[in-house]
């Protein structure tokens, strides 16, 4: 997803929760992922293509997620400053928390994503290379 698509969802919580609907293909695919890996053996050719489509989408979701993480971080100090006078510092602090509850929760969901395609990725390395392993062994003792 190039930049310029990425901004226009952080204009405002309305565009940001329409953010998960329009990158819900790619959650739907991990999590297609993770029901196969726990109870199908994947073949070393489907392993070499779930790790490259696993791959791209968390090149595609890892600028997102940078980029709600910023913003959350960005809105929520700006909130604190404009409303430094308003209270107590924590009343603010709390106050800004819920002022950008939506950018948090789109952070948490993405961050969840990201971890759980980068954990399947290390699997797909792991099986490769136990299968390249047993492969050789297996033709060594032929």
């Amino acid at each position: 997803m190039k930049y310029d698509n990425i901004i226009k969802y952080f204009q405002s919580e309305e565009t940001i929760i329409g953010l998960l609907q329009d990158i819900k293909e790619m959650f739907d695919v991990i999590d297609d992922y993770s029901s196969q890996f726990i109870s199908d053996i994947l073949s070393p050719d489907e392993l070499r293509e779930t790790k490259t489509k696993l791959t791209g989408i968390v090149s595609t979701l890892e600028p997102i997620y940078s980029k709600a993480l910023s913003l959350k971080k960005q809105i929520e100090y700006r909130y604190c400053v404009e409303h430094k006078d308003d209270g107590s510092a924590a009343s603010v602090e709390k106050a800004s928390k819920a002022f950008v509850k939506s950018y948090r929760d789109v952070r948490d969901v993405l961050r969840g994503y990201l971890n759980a395609a980068n954990g399947l990725i290390f699997d797909c390395k792991d099986r490769i290379e136990a299968n390249r392993k047993e492969y050789n062994r297996t033709k060594e003792e032929n």
